[in-house]
């Protein structure tokens, strides 16, 4: 069986909800060290992970819980050395990184190993994020590996024209996140709609609120909630 790493190091959010998904269907098919962030917002849901699989083993590393704090321990060049004889001493074929996060930059080229594989949420950077300090962050969190996860067949002309191989692009589809406590629909909330995310413009808010008033026409006591930041 294969042994492969997954590491992600991010801490709220959706990545946390994707990683523990990618992991999970890993866990099925191979040999599996989960290096996370000790403040991921899911934790429990990763430790329970690896005390019911024999295949799944975790290592936890501290990262932080604030801007101060994480500019600086990024400065704490002892910690991406322990990470990586870690995993070394791990003996992985591949790494892979379901979301990328600045201080990988300094761990995922180091480790030995056959295959490093990378998940690309954003190809193309979204309006309002395209600006300098935008791009200059988005190059911070970039690092070249063997291959690449999409999540569309339509990224993959980009990746191409960026000189990536087309036999290192794997595209795997978004799924929708699992819920292990799902209760019966209520259809007396069918006209309640909620969206929640990031309050921006690439996601298109203005077709919402358009689509919304069409909804209005027809059932009058429909709610939209708008949550996010």
């Amino acid at each position: 069986m294969k042994k492969v790493v997954l590491i992600y190091l991010g801490r709220r959010g959706a990545g946390p909800v994707y990683a523990f998904e990618m992991a999970k269907a890993l866990s099925t098919r191979c040999n599996l060290l989960c290096v996370i962030s000790r403040n991921i917002s899911n934790r429990e849901q990763w430790r329970e992970l690896s005390k019911y699989s024999d295949e799944v083993s975790l290592y936890e590393i501290k990262t932080y819980n604030s801007l101060m704090e994480f500019v600086y321990r990024s400065f704490f060049i002892w910690q991406y050395v322990k990470v990586v004889r870690y995993i070394d001493n791990f003996s992985p074929d591949m790494i892979y990184s379901p979301m990328g996060h600045f201080w990988e930059k300094f761990i995922f080229p180091y480790v030995r190993c056959h295959k490093r594989i990378q998940t690309i949420h954003d190809v193309i950077l979204h309006k309002g994020e395209d600006s300098c300090v935008y791009k200059f962050c988005n190059l911070l969190f970039s690092y070249r590996t063997e291959k690449y996860v999409i999540l569309s067949e339509i990224f993959k002309e980009i990746l191409l024209s960026k000189g990536i191989d087309k036999r290192n692009i794997i595209v795997i589809p978004h799924a929708v996140f699992k819920q292990d406590n799902r209760k019966e629909l209520d259809t007396r909330t069918y006209h309640k709609f909620l969206f929640f995310g990031r309050i921006i413009k690439y996601k298109g808010l203005e077709v919402l609120l358009q689509s919304m008033q069409r909804i209005v026409d027809i059932y009058p006591d429909a709610i939209l909630s708008i949550v996010g930041n």
